[in-house]
């Protein structure tokens, strides 16, 4: 039987050696504390996930290239958080949107304000 990493699109393996290491070592259940990680929001902020330790936390992952320009298949997804952004912020859900492209980009994509939610940039995956 092939590993997890084995088992998934490389690119995707290499992501997540790179923004969950531990969780490419062992598998994570319901309830686990992900790993840690700290990533560039588009303020320059250093966000880490263990600033919302004991908090609700939505990690999506996705690809928006220029504000313009977004993975076809993460469009809807993105479009849907935004929609329910009041539902998430009710039931006192943040949520993180990891995103591939570089900190000044993401700083670009979040200075038109077009999503409500935070976008981190990880541009290594």
């Amino acid at each position: 039987m092939s590993s997890f990493l084995e088992s998934i699109n490389p690119i995707h393996g290499k992501f997540i050696e790179n923004i969950l290491p531990r969780a490419a070592k062992k598998h994570l259940k319901v309830g686990d504390l992900a790993p840690d990680f700290a990533l560039p929001d588009g303020k320059g902020n250093m966000i880490s996930l263990t600033d919302f330790r004991g908090k609700r936390v939505l990690l999506v992952f996705t690809r928006i290239y220029t504000d313009k320009i977004i993975c076809p298949l993460c469009y809807p997804q993105l479009e849907g958080l935004k929609k329910e952004f009041a539902d998430f912020q009710t039931l006192e859900t943040e949520i993180l949107v990891i995103n591939t492209t570089s900190p000044s980009m993401t700083a670009e994509i979040s200075s038109h304000g077009l999503y409500p939610f935070r976008l981190l940039s990880d541009e290594d995956w």
